[in-house]
């Protein structure tokens, strides 16, 4: 009998793996100041923006003040088979639904895509088996 390949399905774990690296990459990005297509964002108000440096923060539309908004991002869940991030608690998704009005920045830019898909790549061997 001719060996096959079996294609495994995703299951909630990997799902939730793979929702994880999302969320990372994420909070990566908007920790970095860049919009979901990557630019750059906006400037903060000058008030604001000095604000943010007498606390020790940098002066950028990145989401942290104290932390809870970004630290509440993480995989939802979902049915086996779907990718979801969002927020853990009611205030860290207002906050965010809020922020996210002024700058679209939570959402998959093509940067996490390809974070996922690496990810994806790497998790191959778990996808695929040969069977006899």
């Amino acid at each position: 009998m001719a060996k096959h390949f079996e294609y495994i399905g995703f299951s909630g774990e990997f799902t939730r793996q793979l929702s994880q690296v999302l969320a990372s990459s994420i909070r990566t990005r908007i920790r970095s100041g860049r919009d979901v297509n990557g630019n750059p964002a906006p400037a903060l108000s000058k008030n604001y923006a000095r604000a943010k440096q007498r606390q020790g923060l940098p002066p950028i539309r990145n989401w942290t003040w104290s932390g809870a908004t970004l630290g509440a991002l993480g995989p939802v869940a979902t049915q086996a088979g779907q990718l979801a991030v969002g927020f853990s608690n009611p205030k860290a998704a207002r906050i965010a639904a809020i922020l996210n009005a002024r700058c679209q920045q939570f959402g998959a830019s093509p940067t996490d895509r390809a974070s996922v898909i690496d990810a994806i790549n790497q998790m191959r061997s778990k996808l695929v088996r040969i069977a006899a």
